[in-house]
């Protein structure tokens, strides 16, 4: 499936070397993994695993080899999109049921039922703020069974078997809620992210970014190496998570002046802050996809930890602007900014959101994405 690999395995095995093969479905998820082990001459299959979504969230695993016997259960809830998701994004493939499938399941999935093996049993997930699984909480005794961290990239830095059952090893979601490959040994780990697979090792994607430069000069770059700051719920585009300050919670105004700069405006009272971000020094190409990256830059500025943009940012107070009724774009809105960048017109365009929250949302709209 495009640019989907189908199989990974060293090109000079040994008697170690482990082979793995891929299937996807005609959406593009994977749908089928098999493992071989090498004996010296030949590969020798030693698992055989299908799986079943409900959207692009696996809901079970089962066992090929075993007349397709169930050998996992997930359980998900809200992801990281929340409640806004039911009116927020709906993405390509998603029925655009509540927040359980916009944020691709990032922070999402509650609970894992394994049914085989010593450590068969519920777990429960915990999390960080940006969806990593840190760790397992056994459901029947609701001690710690397994801790993990990673640094910036998904590396792995902690993988601590807290009950001893080696339900540390066993659980594949690990970095982003992703599933975790590991068959091909210590640092070939691969994360299967829908789209496409991201190798921690490396910082990047395996494959190119499916629409091209159009996304980024650097079409194999991770969340254009802000991985601190934002999460990419299926491979496909990059979600800013805001940071928990005085701008998330106090209404904002973007206002947007094509070929000029970009600015938020955010605060309550007599005095707000201002956020400036120059077109120039951050290297923003004009083209069908500036409206989506100017955007991006100010919601890097303003509503995350770090500013991923190169460049200067400049932050003033300014007066308060006063506050319009508040009101959403409409498509015929969208459609004349459009027309008026593209013929090179200077215009000026402002929204206002109650809250920098929602802005970040709204900023993540498919609408921008032209």
């Amino acid at each position: 499936m495009g640019n989907r690999p189908k199989a990974a395995y060293p090109t000079s095995p040994n008697a170690q070397s482990k082979k793995v093969e891929f299937a996807h479905d005609c959406g593009g998820r994977r749908v089928r993994k098999t493992v071989y082990n090498y004996s010296g001459s030949t590969w020798s299959e030693t698992a055989d695993r299908l799986f079943v979504y409900d959207g692009w969230n696996v809901v079970m695993v089962l066992n090929a080899n075993a007349n397709n016997a169930t050998v996992q259960k997930y359980t998900w809830g809200l992801d990281m999109s929340g409640l806004q998701g039911a009116a927020g994004v709906t993405r390509a493939g998603m029925d655009g049921s509540s927040g359980i499938h916009d944020a691709g399941g990032i922070g999402g999935l509650l609970a894992l039922e394994k049914t085989t093996g010593t450590n068969a049993g519920s777990y429960w997930y915990l999390y960080d703020g940006n969806g990593n699984v840190m760790q397992l909480l056994n459901a029947s005794t609701l001690d710690v069974a397994a801790v993990y961290e990673y640094d910036a990239y998904g590396n792995t830095l902690v993988a601590e078997d807290w009950d001893f059952s080696g339900i540390v090893d066993d659980n594949p979601f690990r970095f982003s809620t992703k599933w975790f490959d590991t068959e091909l040994g210590t640092g070939h780990e691969l994360y299967y992210y829908g789209y496409r697979y991201y190798s921690p090792r490396l910082g990047r994607w395996l494959s190119k970014d499916p629409i091209g430069e159009a996304g980024g000069l650097n079409v194999f770059a991770f969340l254009h190496n802000g991985t601190t700051a934002g999460i990419d719920p299926l491979g496909l585009d990059r979600w800013v998570v805001p940071f928990p300050g005085s701008a998330k919670t106090t209404s904002c105004l973007l206002r947007y002046q094509p070929l000029r700069h970009d600015a938020l405006i955010y605060g309550s009272g007599s005095s707000c802050t201002q956020v400036e971000m120059g077109m120039e020094t951050c290297r923003i190409q004009p083209g069908i996809h500036a409206v989506k990256d100017i955007v991006e830059n100010v919601l890097r500025a303003c509503c995350a930890t770090t500013i991923g943009c190169s460049g200067r940012v400049t932050k003033t107070t300014v007066p308060c602007p006063t506050r319009p009724p508040d009101r959403k774009t409409t498509p015929q809105e969208d459609a004349e900014l459009d027309k008026k960048y593209n013929d090179g017109d200077t215009v000026y365009y402002e929204m206002w959101f109650w809250n920098c929250q929602n802005f970040c949302k709204v900023a993540s709209n498919p609408k921008f994405d032209k």
